[in-house]
């Protein structure tokens, strides 16, 4: 994917100090910087969460010139885009609250995909496909000063998003600057020439949605204490008592841990709502429980779209996967 971004604006850091980071000044401004892997190794790194967070670093330092003393403020400015990878499951908290987790896929079904790709001859990206990307890259880059504003029903968007994770309160207004650049890079389409400035339209926030919801969703309730994994198990074993609820007993005897560690799981993964108690108090105290469809990040657009009349129809735009022609039509 890197290869897609002109090499001047790709910063690759294989180690790195604390210190190193406050001295950047504008090295890194508007730049992608990639960690090729987050080990101890590395060094210091936990100055990218300010950088990530607040766009700029301020380091005050006490130097002497004779045997008079000054005070020097070193600023590094942002912003940056952060990418990292790592072997391990869940990265530091103050660090996960910056960033979206994806997590690959270790099937079985996966890893022979991979080895048959390899085993076949594969086509790469000619000189001249790789300048087309990059200059794309830049004619955005012209535009990226145009200021993108938000629509009045974009309030509900906000009062329909997930809140029962803190983390939330930073992963939305990521997702509103998501929105921000689907909306400028669409821009060239709706017009001719370089607007004054942008407002987000249905259709921007419809693709967005379509790109970043399953990455958010997985982000929120995998990194919450195991309550993805505890959902998948929890599917599992009810599949195999074909659609039967599950205790904890259960739950304790396929992980292989504690019965009290099991009801942990269950009461967490409960509240966060990944799963539901399907059965009513009782004198033994046996709380049986069923997965259920994870809690959407995002509002579906369909929702937003039939309880927001402002919105115009119908909307059409093409999914950004597929490459299909998607409609939003209400019905007379």
């Amino acid at each position: 994917m890197l290869r897609l971004i002109p090499p001047e604006q790709v910063k690759e850091i294989s180690s790195t100090s604390e210190r190193a980071w406050n001295y950047a000044e504008d090295e890194f401004c508007h730049k992608v910087l990639y960690l090729q892997e987050r080990n101890q190794a590395v060094g210091g790194i936990h100055p990218a969460r300010l950088f990530i967070s607040e766009g700029r670093l301020i380091h005050t330092v006490t130097e002497r010139s004779g045997r008079a003393f000054t005070t020097t403020e070193h600023v590094a400015r942002g912003p940056i885009a952060f990418i990292s990878t790592t072997t391990k499951n869940q990265i530091e908290i103050d660090d996960e609250t910056r960033h979206i987790s994806i997590w690959i896929d270790s099937s079985t079904h996966q890893t022979r995909q991979i080895l048959d790709r390899y085993a076949s001859e594969r086509r790469r990206l000619s000189n001249g496909e790789l300048r087309t990307w990059r200059q794309v890259q830049k004619l955005v880059r012209k535009r990226a000063d145009i200021p993108v504003s938000l629509p009045s029903w974009f309030r509900r968007v906000a009062q329909g998003t997930y809140a029962k994770d803190v983390r939330v309160r930073r992963y939305f207004p990521a997702f509103i600057e998501a929105c921000k650049v689907v909306a400028l890079l669409r821009c060239f389409q709706r017009f001719k020439s370089p607007p004054t400035r942008i407002e987000i339209d249905f259709a921007d926030f419809a693709i967005t949605t379509e790109i970043f919801e399953g990455v958010f969703t997985e982000s929120l309730h995998r990194g919450s204490g195991g309550t993805l994994e505890t959902a998948k198990t929890l599917e599992i074993l009810s599949k195999n008592l074909d659609g039967a609820a599950v205790d904890a007993k259960a739950l304790a005897k396929h992980l292989g841990i504690p019965r009290d560690k099991a009801y942990q799981l269950l009461r967490r993964a409960s509240t966060i709502g990944a799963i539901r108690k399907v059965n009513a108090p009782a004198r033994t105290n046996r709380k049986l429980f069923l997965p259920v469809p994870l809690p959407r990040f995002i509002p579906d657009p369909k929702i937003i779209f039939d309880s927001s009349p402002e919105i115009k129809s119908p909307v059409k735009f093409v999914d950004p996967f597929t490459g299909e022609d998607i409609i939003f039509r209400r019905r007379d």
